[in-house]
Parts: structure tokens; C-alpha cells; sequence
């Protein structure tokens, strides 16, 4: 993060120097031969400055890809500094008033839940980009105007947009580009590299062995997805999907799945899968992955998931303390010794028969109604809070003594017949096994 304090005016210019600044900027205003973005034309004209909100007929994009904006990059080389707009009037303007247009930087999403925030000193002239709310505020109480969203990072992380740092510069003080090259020569130069400021989108992803190397999946994307045929997945081919069908498909491996950050929908039950990884895909709201071979299933970034079936794999754990919604959960017939539910509020049904279990906290599942249990190590098991419980099977554990009293909705009841059963509610079908 930057120092706020050092961005100020009386950090920027020495105090033998200030006086000449502040002349040279006075002629430079009267002859408005310099604009600074964010409105400064250094003159009396209005400030006039543009967000990703404004003039959205303004922004051009990637091979009328609309998922995409294309990201200008400007140079002033009266300032030193280079400045970034995905706005073509704001480009336009700014070549009008002397910048030197360097191109297309980089492709940014037109929306994101990352946003890049834009902020402008007056005094130096200088813009200041960054996804840090914190960094965003501090900047703001040293005085830096907030000028809105600039653009949004890609969810996916595409390319990397690298962020360097210049101790002796006054305006154009960080520098962003996605170029490994430019990043070593200023460092090289003295910059400091301060790591990764956002992400750009990848424009096209080619269709082929390195990028799908499944056959059959491969296969599926240039029938299904492909909408042009021309073996490549623009942007907006990939983020109009939220839904894959793959039940049953003869899909060995799940490879390029990452590209796709706006699914929501993966079915993929009865496959030949030893690995799948869905940390790219953040909007999954249903995933099935029953009847594969799957060792591990990392589920740490999946926060939005609010159904999972994962059973009759060879799974020998499975943590679920990310998903806070998750409703439903199927993961029977697996190798799970440990299972952790304890956060998942919303659950309302279990079905997590035939594992190696030992211990299962549904404390906070309030909505309980349905838990499968059976065929497990469990020993203990408490109740109390899951009052709407209405059924339940702990058949083949080893626990001696339950009590119900606070299960007041307990219809069903399958369990050992030596177990030692206490408050029994009122009308409970027991069945011993």
C-alpha cells in the first residue's frame, strides 16, 4: 500500500522548489498548452471527468466483444506521467491536448465484483489506481479526490497488471503495465516493484490441446460454446455461460473449466474425473461430481454454493467451512474421516451415509429436516439445536444414548436397536437395523 502522507503537496516539491513549480504552471495554464485527466485542464475551464459509468457509447471494445473494454494507455511527457481510460472521448480529448496515445494496455471487464478505484491529486497532477478499499480511504483523508470507478479487475486473473513505484517522481509516480520486460527495466532503472495492481481479461482463449486436453470436453466447447466455429472463445462466449450438462460424457478431465467465471450450474455426475478444480468458477451455485473418482475436492473459494453432491467417490475429506449457504449436501459413499459442517447455517438436508466419520457438528443448522448419518464411527451426537429435524438415520455408529428432547419434530427415527433413546417426541416411527 502507499503512503498517503507521502503524496501530498509538501511531499511532492522541495521547499526551494516550489515557487518555481507553481510559476511554471502558471504559464503552462495560460497557455493551456498541458491537460491533466480527471478535468485539470491547468486553466480556468470546468473540470470535466468520466468514469466507467459515463458515456458507456464511448468505450470501444475487443472485436465487438462486449464483454471486454478496451483500456488506452496515455503518456504526458511534459509530467512524465501515463494515464489509463477505457473512455475513447476521454482518450480523444486528451490527444487534443497534447498526450501521446501508446495504445490498447490491456482488456478489462465491463463489470466485475473487483473494482479498480481512481483517484486525483490536484496538486501534483498525478492519478492514482488501486483495488484496496483501505489504500482508496487513506489517499482520500490525505487529500486526493475520489473520482469513482476507473474500471474492474477480471475475476479470473487472465493477466496480470504489475505495479511499480517511483520515489523521485512527482506526477506519474506508479507505473501499471501487463509487460514482464517493462516491469525489469524499471526496476532495473530504480523502480520498486510493489507486486500485482489488478487483472486484465485474456481476449480470445484457443480451443485446442493445451487449453482443453480432454477430447470429449474438448469436443463439447467447439459444439456447444464455439458459437463462430472458429476454434477460439471470445470473452463474451465465455462469460454467457452459467451451465454445463456433462452427466454421463466420458469426460476424463475438466481442464479449461477455469475460463469460464460466470458458471453457475456443473453437472458432471458419472465421469472418469480424478481431479477437478472449480476455485476459477466463484459463482457456482450447484455442483455434482457423483460416481467419479475424486481423492480431493477443494471447495474454499466456492462460497456461493448452495448444493453439493459429491457422492460414491473416493473422497477422504471434505471441508465445507466456506459455504454458509449451502442447503443441501450429498457425500455418502466415500472415505471421508473428517467432514466439516459446523458452519453451514443453511443446511437442511445431510445425506453422508457410509464414510468413516467420527464426528459431525450441525449446531448451527437450524433448518435441519433431513441427516443420513449411518454407517459411520459416530459416537456422540448432539441435537439440541435442530429443532425442525425430521428425520433421521444413525444406524451402524456406535452411539449409545441420544436425547431428543428439543426434536420436537422428529418423525422418523432409523438407529441401532440397544440404543438408549431419552425424550422421545411425540408420535416418532422408530425402525432398528
Amino acid at each position: 500500500m502507499i503512503n498517503a502522507k507521502r503524496m501530498n503537496y509538501n511531499s511532492i516539491f522541495k521547499p526551494g522548489h516550489r515557487r518555481t513549480v507553481l510559476f511554471l504552471m502558471a504559464i503552462i495554464a495560460l497557455c493551456g498548452a498541458l491537460a491533466f485527466p480527471g478535468g485539470s485542464f491547468l486553466c480556468a475551464k470546468e473540470a470535466v471527468v468520466y468514469g466507467i459509468e459515463d458515456h458507456e457509447s464511448d468505450y470501444e471494445f475487443y472485436s465487438a466483444d462486449a464483454g471486454m473494454v478496451s483500456m488506452f494507455r496515455m503518456y504526458n511527457k511534459n509530467s512524465g506521467e501515463h494515464f489509463y481510460t477505457g473512455n475513447s472521448s476521454e482518450k480523444d480529448n486528451l490527444v487534443e491536448a497534447g498526450w501521446q496515445y501508446e495504445g490498447i494496455a490491456w482488456y478489462a471487464p465491463v463489470s466485475s465484483a473487483i473494482p479498480v478505484y481512481r483517484l486525483y491529486n490536484k496538486n501534483s497532477g498525478d492519478h492514482h489506481y488501486t483495488m484496496s478499499i483501505a489504500e482508496k480511504d487513506n489517499l482520500v483523508k490525505a487529500g486526493w479526490k475520489y473520482e469513482g470507478i476507473g474500471w474492474y479487475s477480471d475475476p479470473l486473473e487472465g493477466v496480470v497488471l504489475y505495479r511499480l513505484y517511483n520515489k523521485n517522481a512527482t506526477a506519474g509516480s506508479h507505473h501499471y503495465t501487463t509487460s514482464a520486460a517493462e516491469k525489469d527495466d524499471l526496476i532495473k532503472a530504480g523502480w520498486t516493484y510493489e507486486g500485482t495492481a489488478w487483472y486484465g481479461c485474456i481476449p480470445e482463449i484457443e480451443i485446442n490441446e493445451k487449453t482443453f486436453p480432454d477430447e470429449v470436453f474438448r469436443t463439447f466447447i467447439e459444439e456447444r460454446i464455439d458459437s463462430d466455429k472458429n476454434k477460439k472463445l471470445s470473452h463474451q462466449e465465455r462469460v454467457k455461460v452459467d451451465r454445463f450438462e456433462l452427466d454421463y460424457y466420458g469426460v476424463s478431465d475438466l481442464t479449461g473449466i477455469e475460463y469460464f467465471s460466470e458458471l453457475e450450474y456443473l453437472y458432471a455426475s458419472g465421469n472418469n474425473l480424478k481431479k477437478l478444480d472449480v476455485s476459477k468458477n466463484k459463482k457456482l451455485l450447484e455442483l455434482s461430481c457423483i460416481s467419479n473418482n475424486l481423492k480431493t475436492l477443494d471447495l474454499s473459494n466456492n462460497i456461493a454454493l448452495l448444493k453439493l453432491w459429491c457422492s460414491d467417490n473416493d473422497l477422504e475429506g471434505l471441508d465445507l467451512s466456506n459455504q454458509k449457504s449451502l442447503e443441501s449436501l450429498s457425500c455418502y459413499f466415500n472415505d471421508i474421516y473428517e467432514l466439516n459442517i459446523s458452519s453451514c447455517t443453511k443446511l437442511t438436508t445431510v445425506y453422508a451415509q457410509d464414510n468413516y466419520i467420527s464426528e459431525i457438528d450441525v449446531s448451527k443448522a437450524k433448518d435441519l429436516k433431513l441427516m443420513d448419518i449411518s454407517g459411520n464411527l459416530v459416537s456422540e451426537l448432539d441435537l439440541s439445536k435442530n429443532s425442525k429435524l425430521e428425520e433421521l438415520f444413525i444406524g451402524d455408529n456406535i452411539i449409545e444414548e441420544i436425547d431428543l428432547k428439543n426434536n420436537v419434530s422428529l418423525k422418523y427415527l432409523q438407529c441401532e436397536r440397544n440404543i438408549k433413546i431419552t425424550n422421545k417426541p411425540k408420535g416418532l416411527v422408530i425402525e432398528y437395523v
